[in-house]
Parts: structure tokens; C-alpha cells; sequence
């Protein structure tokens, strides 16, 4: 089994037991190098979910932040619930504050996404926080839950 494979089972397996920000901080030390991307999954045993950051992001360039949640068995996202998004960034990168649920760019009871522009004003290791609200589900009893998260994006300066 590869090491990134082991790392993330580990934290899907820590965030159920101790739950996700113990997990997410464990996770900003399992990167496996540099990809197109980081990737982390944090959850709880109703819901799994995944925030895809860009990994080569220079200063004065912009990517694409990816919020995902998707329900384990037996439950499901609600699409009748306020559904949105908040993020709070670093001085050094330009981001929305708040997206709501026409903002996603998938809306289902078994998945949601949200793809955010990001852009990087300044070098240096980044983060944005946010919180995904959203209804989760058994059967017909849904609850609204909050999801905090966090993700550290390394901003390169330019090369010329």
C-alpha cells in the first residue's frame, strides 16, 4: 500500500475516532510532495469530505479551490437545507467570503461541491479557513451541521 494511501486511511480512520480537526492537522504533515494538487479528507461517520487546493500557485496567479462532501452509507445530503459556504483567507490570498447554494457547482443528495477562484497576492505558505453548512440526513430526519476546515496553500514567488 503506497504511503499517501496509508496516510490518508489513517486520517479517514482518525477523524471518525477523534474527529476532523485533530485529523486536518495530521494531514497538513502527510503530503506525499509536490502534485497538481493537495488534497485532504475530513469527516465524521455521516459525511466524508475533501478540499482540493492548488499546489504550484505562484504570486499574481490564480487556481481553483474544490470543496466536496459526500454522505457514507445510509445517509444523504439535504438539498432543501440553507446550504453555504464561508471562507476566511490569509492577507496573501483574494477569495469570495461567502458562497450560497446556487454557488455550487453540484447540488445533490449525494454530493456537493463547491469550486472557488482563488488568487495569490503575496508568497509565503497561505491558508484559508472555511465552514461548509449543510443538512445531513437519515432517512427523513435531517439536522444542520457545520463543517470547519482548513487548508494551507504554498504560494510561490514568480519565476522569471
Amino acid at each position: 500500500m503506497s504511503e499517501s494511501r496509508t496516510c490518508r486511511l489513517g486520517i479517514q480512520m482518525l477523524a471518525r475516532t477523534l474527529g476532523y480537526l485533530i485529523a486536518a492537522s495530521i494531514a497538513i504533515g502527510c503530503s506525499a510532495g509536490p502534485a497538481p494538487h493537495t488534497s485532504q479528507e475530513l469527516g465524521d461517520r455521516r459525511y466524508t469530505v475533501t478540499i482540493t487546493a492548488p499546489a504550484d500557485l505562484q504570486t499574481g496567479a490564480s487556481g481553483l479551490l474544490v470543496v466536496e462532501a459526500r454522505p457514507e452509507a445510509g445517509h444523504k445530503l439535504s438539498t432543501e437545507f440553507p446550504t453555504r459556504l464561508s471562507l476566511k483567507r490569509s492577507a496573501g490570498l483574494d477569495a469570495p467570503e461567502h458562497l450560497d447554494r446556487d454557488a455550487a457547482t453540484d447540488l445533490r443528495e449525494q454530493h456537493i461541491r463547491y469550486v472557488i477562484p482563488i488568487a495569490a497576492t503575496d508568497s509565503g505558505r497561505q491558508s484559508i479557513e472555511g465552514i461548509l453548512h449543510i443538512g445531513a440526513c437519515t432517512g427523513d430526519l435531517c439536522e444542520p451541521v457545520a463543517l470547519p476546515f482548513e487548508s494551507i496553500i504554498p504560494v510561490a514567488k514568480p519565476t522569471r
